[in-house]
């Protein structure tokens, strides 16, 4: 005959609930992968976020050197009219 051994366990044994609860993989957050996982995700949106801001940052300083630069030829046509006005 085997030597058998039994344990009896309450249904309000912490680890019967742990089990319940966890559907019998005792893991109650996220497993390592899923973190990784999360946060390579994570870091490939931060990067577009960066990127896609600093190319808006540079189209608008880009559409403001060029209004500048559109406002000084209209002066500087506008001065020089006015002077050949003047002269005549």
């Amino acid at each position: 005959m085997s030597n058998v051994t039994v344990r009896v366990r309450s249904i309000e044994d912490p680890v019967i609930q742990a089990l319940l609860i966890t559907d019998g993989t005792f893991v109650f957050g996220m497993d390592p992968k899923m973190k990784m996982a999360l946060s390579v995700i994570g870091l490939i949106l931060s990067i577009c976020i960066f990127a896609w801001l600093t190319r808006l940052c540079i189209n608008f300083q880009a559409r403001e050197r060029a209004r500048d630069q559109k406002e000084k030829r209209i002066r500087y046509y506008h001065h020089n009219e006015t002077q050949e006005d003047e002269s005549s």
